[in-house]
């Protein structure tokens, strides 16, 4: 119950914003433009393989808790989470949703943000 309050919180609600590099930041909110949220779920199952090692780690560790998990949730993905690798481990569940609703093409879509800087 904790770890799903944690994923929920650190990536789920917050759209993975703060966790992912920026580049897989934008790659993956077209995917969910594209394909749908759930597929939230599917990169959040991604992220977790990503830093499966240091969460391992952790649940060795008596004295990591909940923050220490937090940290390697964000810190460890925004080294890790690159975009070919993420393209790469969503693909088969990617293609599951294209399959599902009908879509036979690849997406070719992507969607620029400004972003405003100040």
């Amino acid at each position: 119950t904790m770890l799903e309050r944690v994923v929920e919180d650190e990536w789920l609600v917050h759209g993975f914003v703060g966790a992912l590099p920026r580049a897989s930041l934008l790659w993956a909110w077209d995917q969910f433009a594209l394909q749908g949220w759930q597929l939230a779920a599917e990169l959040a199952v991604c992220c977790f393989w990503l830093i499966r090692h240091e969460v391992r780690r952790l649940d060795r560790d008596d004295s990591a808790g909940v923050t220490e998990l937090r940290v390697a949730m964000c810190v460890q993905l925004q080294r890790d989470a690159q975009l070919e690798q993420l393209q790469a481990l969503l693909a088969p569940a990617s293609a599951k949703v294209r399959e599902r609703v009908g879509m036979h093409a690849e997406p070719q879509v992507m969607v620029r943000i400004p972003m405003a800087t100040n």
